[in-house]
């Protein structure tokens, strides 16, 4: 669950990036209009000139984060990388934008630098509103920012400027705080939707995913199985004699039957494949990239492993790929397959292709 939270961190911060480059060309444009008046034109121009070139590698990034979102290259493994690489090139961008405070101010030097502080402050709290997905960045654009401010401060040297330096310090522990806060409740709320979702999706005896995500799942594998052009099996695997032994040994012991039938197949099966709880005593496997001739021996492997470990036997359907490019007429195939071999005495697979011919 980690994982996933962090892909939809991430993902979330790098979807709102178009707001916050529009967020700053608006801070930047007015900042520029407000301390026209406290400082020279070159000073402003040289300003937005060395803001922009050290935005453009963060600029580029991010479009390339775009392109890897579009080709789907984006996955729980790398997307933590995507992050680290954006702190990174926020590094300049962040130096350069604080270096406002740092401007020849002409006049009443104190009035250019709150205007200054101001527009850093400002994109702060947008910042903070709109990027409460990446604390990591946040920090980086707090602490960089106000250590502009407070040195800007120690460099006048004087009684008000000292005093301002101490403001900002007490401004800077409150932000950290709220940025943290804010951060939290962002992950809280995260996890709480993915606890959700993962409930609605699950099957609340075995764990295992329902037919609601079984569906989901198929909407992603089938188009990408038939891009690659790999086969996969569809299996319907149903309890033998399932009713008699909730009548012989209690619904408590039946329920154990379907728990460790779920654990011995979901221990022998391949990350990629997918079990699935289909209705009362009946499962449906999903072996990937895997063809009709190897599935057969896998699955009379499983079936001893079941029949020896839960002294019950299962009754199988299985339906290639090759057979049709709609899940649910596999589905229909590979529940045909299993009822034949109910009819063939139980205790046996039944491939979907040799029924209809």
């Amino acid at each position: 669950m980690h994982k996933q939270l962090e892909f939809i961190r991430i993902n979330d911060f790098f979807s709102k990036t178009s707001s916050i480059y529009s967020g700053l060309i608006l801070n930047i444009i007015i900042t520029s209009f407000l301390v026209a008046p406290y400082t020279s034109m070159k000073a402003i121009i040289f300003w937005i000139v060395a803001l922009s070139i050290c935005y453009i590698p963060r600029i580029i990034y991010t479009l390339q984060y775009y392109n890897a979102k579009k080709l789907q290259q984006l996955n729980f493994d790398n997307i933590q990388q995507w992050e680290n690489k954006i702190f990174y090139n926020c590094i300049l961008p962040f130096i350069a934008y604080s270096s406002l405070v740092f401007l020849p101010f002409e006049g009443d030097v104190r009035v250019g630098f709150m205007v200054a502080a101001l527009s850093l402050i400002s994109l702060l709290v947008g910042g903070s509103i709109i990027y409460s997905s990446s604390k990591k960045i946040l920090n980086l654009y707090l602490f960089t920012c106000f250590s502009f401010l407070i040195a800007r401060c120690l460099y006048e040297g004087t009684y008000h400027f000292y005093l301002l330096s101490i403001y900002f310090l007490v401004i800077l522990i409150f932000i950290s705080r709220l940025i943290n806060t804010k951060y939290n409740n962002f992950l809280d709320h995260i996890a709480s939707r993915l606890k959700f979702e993962k409930e609605s999706l699950t099957d609340p005896l075995t764990g295992l995913p329902n037919r609601r995500h079984m569906e989901i799942f198929m909407e992603k594998f089938m188009p990408a199985s038939r891009r690659s052009g790999h086969e996969f099996q569809v299996v319907m695997l149903d309890i033998d004699y399932f009713k008699k032994f909730n009548d012989t040994y209690g619904h408590i012991q039946g329920d154990k039957v379907l728990v460790d039938l779920a654990s011995i197949v979901n221990e022998n099966i391949h990350n990629s494949d997918f079990f699935v709880r289909y209705g009362g005593e009946e499962f449906i496997l999903i072996l990937t990239a895997i063809n009709t001739e190897d599935s057969l021996s896998f699955l009379e492997m499983l079936s001893r492993k079941i029949e020896n470990q839960l002294h019950v036997t299962v009754s199988l359907g299985l339906a290639s790929s090759k057979l049709s490019n709609n899940f649910d007429q596999l589905i229909n195939l590979s529940d045909k397959a299993m009822y034949q071999s109910k009819k063939n005495g139980r205790n046996q697979l039944t491939i979907a292709n040799k029924l209809n011919n």
